[in-house]
């Protein structure tokens, strides 16, 4: 059940109400006044469920065993009819939203997510703070005379309406019966007409952009952001322009914005992409991993993300042929991703579904995020949005921990926001195309052939038996085929062991041997990105016995990629420049590895503990500084 209402309609004087409301919900209903009913009903039945609060969704599901799922909803139901709310259960959950608060307080992403919040306009929601704690949902009000609890079971009454409420619900049934069962539990829901909430405002105006805001995060990472307020994809969807200029820009093939940036030994990785922000708003993201150097150069990078976009506003006019290909790519990809799509968990398919209920036309639920006509006025009036006077930067890195002395009040991020720098706006203003930049090539990696082959041609080679065949066998290889008739798709997974005792003989060699996995990988960016978007991907690692090589997807190209794979790791010619930044990268991981949850910090040290050998992070961190390119 997705409740198109969520914390932006928090009242100022009681941040994360809507998040309590969704704590409390389930516990206990006039019919089920049991609070403990619900979760013992799934837990007993191969069930769970969850629920989370945005900023305009609540989003409650679940799953159980086949047989009880009326039973379940009978219950399920109730809490949107008549729930309890009871006084006894108020500590117990305003204690449970705390304790989901402080588990964040240590994130960084929970942290400059909150930190942009508080940057935007005051007079739209998306500047509140939506998770609640004791201090924002107990303390402050008691002393101010506030019942939590009344204010809560006001905000239900206010927002929880049937006609802004969508249900989806999978099950064995026939369409026909689940349909009777939903309308004769759910039919009682309260239907006050309430409207979908419409803001008249931006969250980021022009008055709260050309603004840099850099911060310190708990984790050693070094990150930059370029953000330019847009509107969400809701009423482009069928065209989807985010989605292409979101493409062009995170390539990282020959001529892309991060392989110029690599170059210049500024940046690991790169990822761009629309952030959702209401059914109206988003902002349009541009995310770089850098490297030391780069938190130094962050203004040259600014400028180079400008020039890549004036390269596709000169293409949108200019070179329109081509940038109209590599779409159409898209949309081919969009058309056999959705024809090929492997069957989604149940559990989270009616999640989603329920949420894209509330803003797209129900025959079209499943295929919206796949429908795609390119659109290239729709591409130029999203890219001239991208301007100077609208930019923001967010920039993280333990670098600024002398010069960010404000403190953000609810994760204690501690930042330093001040305006662009007028030098660095004039510069946006007046660049120019850089000769390194340029449009992706027409990608070759794009399946053609679908054909599956038959059971007889699949037990010509097996010799008609279910497990795999042993295709090779001699002293150097061994090789297994094992064919699929089943799922009927025409995808294939290729699993390389290449085993080899001396890379985990000693701490050096291990980290020597990782470092080697990753240089392979980005050896092979420009080259294998094409086929990623095309539906086949891999993995280089390392591992106790050796290298591990796995690539899947479509069947039609993945030979090719494969092939590149083994010959870069026979004949990987590393360059000095390379090795520096990918060192750096993996010593920056060593040197965080403390920061990670604990729940990871317990399960490799019970690895250290257990396994023989197992060399220890430290080992690692004072290993890797000896490794050369020449190991």
């Amino acid at each position: 059940m997705d409740v198109f209402v969520g914390y932006f309609q928090d009242p100022e004087d009681l941040p994360g109400l809507a998040h309590f409301l969704e704590h409390m919900l389930f516990l206990g209903t006039e019919k089920y006044p049991d609070e403990g009913q619900y979760h013992k009903l799934l837990s007993e039945h191969g069930g769970k469920s969850n629920a989370y609060t945005s900023g305009d969704h609540t989003n409650y599901h679940f799953d159980v065993a086949a047989p009880y799922l009326e039973m379940a909803l009978d219950v399920f139901a109730q809490f949107f009819i008549a729930p309890s709310f009871t006084e006894t259960a108020t500590d117990r959950e305003l204690n449970a939203v705390d304790s989901e608060n402080s588990k964040n307080l240590q994130a960084d992403e929970w942290r400059t997510n909150q930190l942009l919040r508080s940057h935007s306009n005051p007079n739209h929601p998306f500047h509140k703070y939506g998770t609640g704690n004791l201090q924002t949902l107990k303390e402050i009000p008691n002393s101010r005379g506030i019942d939590t609890r009344q204010k809560m079971k006001e905000f239900y009454e206010r927002h929880y309406s049937a006609n802004i409420m969508k249900l989806v619900v999978l099950g064995t049934e026939s369409l026909d019966c689940l349909e009777q069962i939903v309308r004769d539990k759910f039919q009682s829901i309260p239907n006050y007409d309430r409207s979908v909430h419409v803001y008249n405002v931006s969250p980021f105006p022009r008055t709260h952009t050309m603004q840099s805001i850099f911060s310190v995060p708990v984790t050693d990472t070094r990150t930059l952001v370029v953000m330019f307020p847009c509107p969400s994809s809701v009423k482009t969807y069928k065209t989807k322009p985010e989605h292409c200029v979101a493409h062009l820009i995170g390539h990282e093939g020959s001529g892309s914005l991060l392989s110029h940036l690599k170059a210049q030994l500024w940046a690991n990785t790169l990822t761009a992409g629309l952030v959702p922000i209401s059914a109206d708003e988003a902002l349009f993201s541009v995310s770089i991993g850098l490297t030391e150097l780069g938190v130094k150069e962050w203004q040259e990078m600014v400028v180079v993300i400008f020039q890549y976009i004036a390269l596709l506003k000169h293409a949108v006019t200019n070179n329109r042929v081509a940038l109209e290909s590599i779409c159409e790519e898209l949309r081919v990809m969009d058309t056999i991703t959705f024809r090929y799509k492997d069957k989604a968990q149940p559990f989270n398919c009616v999640i989603k579904l329920a949420s894209q209920l509330q803003v797209f036309p129900p025959e079209e639920v499943w295929s919206a995020s796949y429908l795609m006509t390119p659109n290239m006025d729709h591409i130029s009036q999203l890219l001239d949005l991208f301007t100077p006077e609208t930019l923001i930067v967010q920039i993280s890195s333990k670098q600024f921990d002398t010069i960010a002395t404000t403190v953000e009040p609810h994760y204690q991020t501690r930042y330093l926001s001040q305006p662009l720098q007028p030098e660095l706006v004039d510069r946006l203003r007046k660049v120019t195309l850089l000769e390194a930049l340029r449009l992706p090539e027409p990608n070759d990696f794009i399946p053609t052939k679908f054909d599956l082959m038959s059971a007889t041609e699949c037990d010509d080679v097996t010799g008609g038996t279910d497990i795999p065949s042993k295709v090779i066998n001699d002293d150097d290889i061994q090789a297994f085929y094992l064919p699929d008739t089943s799922f009927k798709t025409p995808k294939a997974s290729i699993f390389l062991e290449l085993s080899s005792p001396e890379v985990y003989v000693s701490p050096t060699a291990s980290v020597t041997s990782a470092l080697f996995s990753r240089l392979v990988s980005d050896s092979l960016v420009e080259y294998s990105y094409p086929a990623e978007i095309a539906g086949v991907t891999y993995l280089v690692s390392h591992q106790s016995l050796g290298m591990n090589v796995l690539a899947a997807g479509y069947n039609d190209k993945l030979t090719l990629l494969v092939q590149k794979i083994i010959e870069k790791i026979r004949d990987c010619s590393i360059r000095t420049e390379q090795f520096s930044r990918v060192k750096e990268q993996l010593q920056l991981e060593y040197d965080s590895f403390s920061t990670q949850p604990p729940t990871q910090l317990g399960l490799f040290t019970r690895s250290h503990l257990t396994e023989t050998p197992r060399w220890h992070i430290n080992q690692y961190r004072e290993a890797v500084t000896g490794v050369t390119i020449e190991s």
